[in-house]
């Protein structure tokens, strides 16, 4: 459906987050998520081949999208994310139909990061963490009448619990549809994913491989947009 200059996401600007998150725990070293973006520049080719305006923000040292019509930034931290989601709800002028939040944030942090390079002849070194607040939960805050799809991921491929996790995602985040995968470092060629429509409570998939994935949330983001149903 590349192209298509008659799609209903002409003219839309949506959201993407992708890539992993970073969290600092010297000046030299930090804690990181293992993720590619690449699934989260594959949505947005597609979303921009569909004539929407997308910006993409990546976590450094994720993929970069091929189409240079993706609007991109780069960030590392969760405090860049957090500072750049604000700018970007500060732009009323041009509201988000919808965000797609790809991203792999970190789950836990170093409580204290150290302002020194920390010995390596030390034969053991103990690291607090401490938990981070979840970034999914503020979009409806930040962007109250865009759409939301948010990515749960798991190391298991047993459909239930896929499901089970998605539907409880879906509504602590008050998603309108979440993509329930299986941990695709396992198998990149065999990455797996479902759709969750918690408010239709249709589940979709699974769909192999990381552009049917992108296609098929593509295809749902389409079918949303011509009936226009936002909350």
């Amino acid at each position: 459906m590349g192209g298509e200059t008659g799609s209903s996401l002409k003219g839309k600007r949506i959201g993407v987050t992708a890539g992993p998150t970073r969290a600092w725990i010297d000046p030299v070293r930090y804690l990181a998520n293992a993720s590619s973006g690449v699934l989260g520049c594959r949505i947005s080719e597609s979303l921009v081949r569909r004539g929407a305006e997308v910006d993409l923000i990546m976590g450094k040292g994720g993929a970069h999208p091929t189409d240079p019509s993706v609007g991109f930034h780069s960030i590392q931290t969760i405090e860049d994310l957090q500072s750049q989601l604000k700018v970007l709800s500060d732009e009323r002028a041009r509201p988000f139909f919808a965000w797609i939040h790809a991203m792999a944030v970190l789950d836990f942090v170093p409580e204290s990061p150290s302002e020194a390079k920390i010995p390596s002849d030390r034969d053991e070194f103990s690291l607090p963490l401490r938990k981070t607040p979840k970034i999914i939960e503020q979009f409806r805050s930040l962007f109250p009448h865009s759409m939301l799809v948010g990515f749960k991921l798991e190391t298991t491929e047993d459909p239930d619990i896929l499901r089970q996790s998605a539907q409880s995602m879906g509504d602590n985040a008050r998603c309108d549809l979440v993509i329930a995968n299986s941990s695709p470092f396992q198998n990149p060629e065999g990455h797996r994913a479902y759709l969750l429509d918690p408010r239709e409570e249709s589940w979709e998939g699974p769909f192999q491989g990381k552009s049917a994935i992108a296609e098929a949330l593509v295809d749902w983001l389409e079918m949303k947009a011509t009936a226009d149903v936002r909350p």
